[in-house]
């Protein structure tokens, strides 16, 4: 189907298209096989990674190295003792009233 001249089509320009095809498919197969071969493997292990990732975190946390997130960790500790010195202050002259209740 080669033509010379305007508007020609040749089979050059058919190929390319046609082994982007084959090369797409051939992905999308090994990806499918690939995650239907090691789905059950994952599935069996995950219980054991979040431990182990958990510990791991908490070990850089603790030594000072601050892994992922551990801004918003340090955050939400300062909130929550901000908190607590509030509620306490607010709670420290109602516990005095209670003590002058005569029975």
């Amino acid at each position: 189907m080669a033509q010379n001249g305007i508007g020609a089509v040749s089979d050059h320009h058919r190929q390319p298209h046609f082994f982007e095809k084959v090369a797409k498919t051939v992905k999308a197969a090994t990806v499918c096989g690939a995650t239907a071969l090691f789905s059950p493997v994952l599935i069996m292990f995950i219980p054991m990674w979040v431990p182990v990732f958990f510990v791991y975190w908490m070990y850089s946390y603790l030594t000072g190295q601050h892994p992922v997130r551990a801004v918003h960790v340090d955050q939400a500790r300062e909130k929550i003792v901000k908190r607590v010195e509030e509620v306490k202050n607010k709670v420290k002259p109602l516990g005095k009233d209670i003590t002058k209740v005569d029975r």
